[in-house]
């Protein structure tokens, strides 16, 4: 091999080198300041692009004490949990019940529904419903719901549950509620800029 055809080759390497490195580095994400100049991050636009330690909060509530002769006629929080939202977002929300006839009191027809503050999910209250017949096996339900949060602060999110008009009562067993929250958030409009043509280097190839 000659001198002058190991220049051109070791060039060629160190081009390549140089090209993968740079790659490497807007494929990584906007942890270097070069890939954050190529994807035209900021701070700030980063905070609304992805979701910032901290602002995906979980929270939840699991009771397994046995309430008899619950005759309720109107919606009754059975468990509730809180959570805080750190700023406007969205809540998605689970809640579950299991519930049996209360032979004391006779058969029941249970209905529930999930509550965030004073605002019912729900506004048919047969929507969801639990037929426990006299003397008849458990039934068990769930419930999943979703809901805007405008403004940050404290949430008090229930799973209500009442007794039919003319149902006599049911016994409950477990129920549980969980809540996942969200932040909002959007992709920021980017710029984009077109890229002159650069003139092939000979000293780049096989």
């Amino acid at each position: 091999m000659s001198k002058k055809a190991g220049r051109l080759r070791g060039r060629s390497g160190a081009v390549l080198l140089a090209a993968g490195a740079l790659l490497g580095a807007v494929i990584a994400g906007p942890g270097g300041s070069i890939a954050a100049s190529v994807m035209n991050l900021t701070q700030t636009s980063a905070d609304k692009r992805y979701v910032k330690s901290g602002s995906v909060l979980v929270a939840g509530r699991q009771t397994e004490t046995k309430q008899t002769q619950f005759t309720s006629t109107t919606f009754t929080p059975v468990v509730q949990t809180t959570i805080k939202a750190p700023t406007a977002g969205f809540l998605q929300i689970t809640g579950t019940i299991s519930a049996e006839d209360d032979a004391a009191v006779g058969a029941g027809h249970l209905q529930y529904r999930l509550k965030v503050g004073s605002t019912p999910l729900s506004t048919d209250p047969q929507a969801f419903e639990l037929d426990v017949p006299d003397g008849g096996k458990r039934q068990n339900g769930s419930i999943t719901g979703y809901v805007k949060v405008a403004t940050p602060g404290t949430q008090t999110i229930s799973l209500e549950a009442q007794e039919k008009s003319g149902a006599t009562g049911a016994t409950l067993w477990g129920r549980s509620i969980s809540a996942v929250f969200v932040p909002k958030g959007k992709f920021p409009l980017t710029k984009t800029t077109k890229k002159k043509a650069t003139k092939p280097n000979g000293n780049v190839g096989p």
